[in-house]
């Protein structure tokens, strides 16, 4: 389902239960199509995926696991909100080999580039997550 995915990662299978954990804790609902994502491949080494949208180039090493990571979603969230630098409806996504990182956004589900020496000027990449997975495939 997802031609991005280059190999399975071991001891990083999370389970419905845990999703709905972190949806509870942060008061929030992932996408459907994020959801089944972290189902099927939470952890799982992707290609990396580079593609252009309004003449940036943009790309993808690794999406974010929501747990058993070094830069686990909730490890993320947690220091964004310490720092106060990320907005709050902002939620980790993924990440580019230089690790800068793509957020979803949960009021519009928009996905953003956050740079890490520009984090006051988030760049739009697409409307959905959706969108983000089907550039990722169509690179």
């Amino acid at each position: 389902m997802y031609g991005f995915v280059k190999e399975k990662s071991e001891n990083t299978h999370i389970s419905s239960c845990e999703v709905l954990e972190i949806e509870n804790k942060y008061n929030i609902n992932f996408p459907t199509i994020l959801k089944e994502y972290y189902l099927q491949h939470n952890g799982d080494k992707i290609r990396l995926c580079i593609f252009t949208v309004d003449e940036e180039e943009f790309g993808v090493a690794k999406i974010v696991e929501l747990k058993y990571g070094n830069c686990s979603f909730e490890k993320i969230v947690k220091n964004d909100r310490e720092d106060g630098i990320i907005d709050e409806h902002l939620y980790p996504l993924a990440r580019n080999e230089g690790g800068d990182y793509f957020y979803w956004d949960i009021r519009d589900e928009n996905v953003y580039m956050i740079y890490c020496d520009d984090v006051e000027n988030p760049v739009w990449v697409c409307d959905s997550i959706k969108a983000f997975f089907d550039l990722m495939e169509n690179n």
